[in-house]
C-alpha cells in the first residue's frame, strides 16, 4: 500500500487516497519519492488537453531513493539516490542505437498509453482496479515502480528537492538550447514562454555562452524572474505581434535561435518569423493534441530556416543527469530558485494548476534527504 493523488476525472481535483502497488518485475524498481515537480502537461492531462487513461496518477519528474531492485536489475542498488526519467530506452533500437534514446521506438509512441514498457500498470484500487501510469512514472505518490532505464543515479551530495526538477523541466529546457538547438556563443536566442521550459531554455542559452537572450511572455512579473535566470531582454505579448517585437529588437535581423516553449499554435507561428533567415526553431512547448501550426510556404525554401523539435531536450538521460547536477554544484546552473511554492501531497490541490511566477510547484514528501 502507499499514497497516492490519483485523477479519476477530468476536470476534477485530485483525490489522495490509498493505493495498492505491486511487486517490481525483473527490470522495475520501486523508489521511494522524496519530492516531485508539478508540470504544465500533467495540467494539460488533467483539463483533458492531452488524452490519457483515467484513473491515473500523473506526476513525470520526480526524486527519490531505492528501496527494491528486480532480479536482473544493475543499474541501481538499494539505497541510491536517483532522478526519475520518463524516457526508459530500449537501448537496441535504431534511435538508441543511433545515440538518439530521447526518440527511442519502444517507449516514444506509448508514453502517454499508462503503463510500464510492457504496457501494464503497477497500481490497484483498494478494489483490485487498475490505475494508470503517467509517462512511465507516476510521481504523485509516496512509493512507485518504474523501468530500471528510468532511474539515474546521482551522487548523494546532491539534494533531492532540486533533483526532481530535472528529470523534465530542466533537462527539456536546458536542452533545448544546448543540444535541439545547438545555441553558440555570442547568438541572439529568443524563448517564447517563460515558464518552468522557458526559463531552463534560457540558462541552457545563457551556459552555451548566448550574447543576448530575449523572452517573450504574456506575464509582466516574469521579467524579473527570467531575468534572474539570465535573460538579457523583455517582451510582453501584449505589446504587440512577437515576432515583430523580436525583430524590431534584433534590427531587422531576427534572432539566430527561437525557441517556442508555449505549445500555443500562434505563438509557434511567430516563432517562424522571428528566426533569422538560415535561423533555428526549436519547438519544445506541449501543444494540446488538436493544434495546428500554419506556416509562410512560400518563404519556407528562400530562407532556408532550420525547424526541429526537441522531444525531451534532445537529451540521454543517463548521459545527461549528471551533467545537469555537475552544472548545479559547479554554480553554473540554478535549481533551487526555480522552486516556488512546496506542498506536502495532502495539499496537491492547493498548487496544482495555479499560476505561479516560479518555474514549479513542488511536493515535498517528508524524506528529508
Amino acid at each position: 500500500m502507499t499514497t497516492a493523488a490519483v485523477l479519476h476525472e477530468v476536470d476534477a481535483d485530485l483525490v489522495v487516497e490509498t493505493v495498492v502497488l505491486t511487486s517490481p518485475g525483473p527490470r522495475e524498481v520501486r523508489v521511494a519519492l522524496a519530492a516531485s515537480g508539478i508540470c504544465h502537461s500533467d495540467v494539460m492531462v488533467a483539463r483533458g488537453g492531452m488524452a490519457s487513461p483515467l484513473p491515473i496518477i500523473l506526476g513525470h519528474e520526480g526524486s527519490g531513493v531505492v528501496l527494491e531492485v528486480g532480479s536482473d536489475v544493475t543499474r541501481v542498488r538499494v539505497g541510491d539516490h536517483v532522478a526519475l526519467s520518463w524516457a526508459p530506452e530500449c537501448g537496441q533500437c535504431f534511435y538508441c542505437l543511433s545515440g538518439r534514446s530521447n526518440l527511442c521506438a519502444e517507449y516514444a509512441p506509448r508514453v502517454l498509453d499508462g503503463g510500464l514498457l510492457d504496457g501494464t500498470s503497477r497500481f490497484r484500487s483498494t478494489g483490485g482496479d487498475t490505475i494508470a501510469q503517467y509517462s512511465f512514472l507516476s510521481t504523485f505518490t509516496e512509493e512507485t515502480i518504474v523501468a530500471e532505464q528510468s532511474c539515474v543515479p546521482i551522487s548523494a551530495d546532491m539534494p533531492l528537492l532540486p533533483a526532481s526538477l530535472i528529470g523534465c523541466a530542466v533537462m527539456t529546457g536546458v536542452g533545448a538550447a544546448l543540444f535541439s538547438g545547438n545555441v553558440r556563443a555570442g547568438d541572439t536566442v529568443a524563448v517564447l514562454g517563460g515558464g518552468g521550459v522557458g526559463i531552463n531554455a534560457v540558462q541552457g542559452a545563457a551556459i552555451a555562452g548566448a550574447g543576448r537572450v530575449i523572452v517573450v511572455d504574456a506575464n509582466p512579473a516574469k521579467r524579473e524572474t527570467v531575468s534572474a535566470f539570465g535573460a538579457t531582454d523583455f517582451l510582453l505579448t501584449g505589446d504587440g505581434d512577437p515576432a515583430a517585437q523580436v525583430l524590431e529588437l534584433t534590427h531587422g535581423r531576427g534572432a539566430d535561435v527561437v525557441i517556442d516553449a508555449t505549445g500555443d499554435a500562434a505563438a509557434m507561428a511567430a516563432a517562424y518569423s522571428a528566426a533569422r533567415r538560415g535561423g533555428r526553431i526549436v519547438y519544445v512547448g506541449v501543444a494540446p493534441s488538436d493544434a495546428v501550426v500554419a506556416l509562410p510556404a512560400a518563404r519556407l525554401p528562400r530562407e532556408e530556416k532550420v525547424i526541429t523539435g526537441s522531444f525531451y531536450g534532445g537529451a540521454v538521460p543517463l548521459r545527461d543527469f549528471p551533467l545537469v547536477v555537475d552544472l548545479y554544484q559547479s554554480g553554473r546552473l540554478k535549481l533551487d530558485e526555480l522552486v516556488g511554492a512546496v506542498v506536502p501531497l495532502a495539499r496537491i490541490n492547493d498548487v496544482f494548476g495555479k499560476p505561479s511566477n516560479a518555474a514549479r510547484s513542488v511536493i515535498d514528501f517528508g524524506l528529508g534527504a
